[in-house]
């Protein structure tokens, strides 16, 4: 009897599409979970961008917030500045000193503020003022920040003939051995004349006066009188500059004139 031949058996129509479906689930789970994990990444990197901007934008506006706040508090402090401008120089600044008051008309004669005797200048002086023809025109003689003994006093040659220049001149002068030694002259045309006022530090006060100049008897030179220059004396060949009053100085000759003037009235 002849043997059969053996033919393999076909496979399912079932089976293949089974394989078939669970292929293109799997395809398109793949897909799908890559698409996903994708996204996820590109979110988190927008997300980290984001908070990356938003450090920058917080650390500017800390940093705007931290210049705007130094500038008010330097706004605060200069107006502070201002408002203590006034009280902090009346503190800084050096008293003014007279020390001597010089009688006009006695040539020989001034008188300490201080203990209130009378000085007469050394007959050397004297004598080299008179060989000069100089008129003291000083209204105090302030003693020298560096000796007691040496005070400052202010002349004129001539100051009073218009028709020709004169001269004003700066001494100083040693109390003890009598020696003046001219420290600044200057050559005018006009009526200015010099007359010693104080000293400040080593500045020495000069009131910058004219020659016919009658004040009443209530003036007081600080307050009412705007012209006045200095001579540093740590450099006298530097010349003369120009000098303001400190406020407190003016305040103490505006309250001796106002009283000055209530005298008046009484009397």
């Amino acid at each position: 009897m002849p043997k059969k031949k053996f033919k393999p058996s076909m496979i399912p129509i079932y089976v293949i599409l089974v394989i078939a479906i669970i292929t293109v689930t799997f395809l398109i789970v793949g897909g799908a979970y890559l698409w996903h994990y994708s996204l996820i990444t590109k979110i988190d990197t927008l997300e980290q961008s984001q908070a990356v901007l938003q450090q920058k934008l917080n650390a500017t506006a800390d940093a705007e917030e931290d210049e705007a706040t130094d500038t008010e508090e330097e706004d605060v402090e200069e107006a502070v500045q201002q408002d203590l401008s006034p009280l902090k120089s009346a503190i800084e600044a050096e008293e003014i000193a007279q020390d001597y008051q010089y009688r006009h008309g006695q040539l020989e004669g001034f008188i300490s503020l201080e203990k209130g005797n009378s000085l007469v200048f050394a007959k050397k002086a004297l004598a080299k003022l008179y060989e000069n023809e100089e008129i003291i025109q000083g209204f105090y003689f302030p003693k020298s920040p560096a000796n007691e003994n040496v005070i400052f006093l202010s002349t004129s040659v001539d100051a009073y003939n218009l028709k020709t220049p004169h001269l004003n001149k700066i001494y100083s002068y040693n109390i003890k051995t009598g020696e003046i030694t001219e420290l600044y002259e200057e050559k005018v045309t006009n009526d200015r004349l010099l007359r010693t006022m104080g000293i400040e530090g080593s500045k020495l006060i000069l009131m910058v006066d004219m020659i016919d100049n009658s004040p009443g008897p209530c003036f007081s030179i600080w307050a009412h009188w705007d012209d006045f220059e200095y001579l540093e004396l740590s450099d006298v060949n530097a010349g003369l500059e120009s000098y303001k009053v400190p406020a407190y100085q003016v305040n103490e000759g505006r309250k001796e004139s106002e009283k000055c003037e209530e005298q008046m009235k009484q009397d």
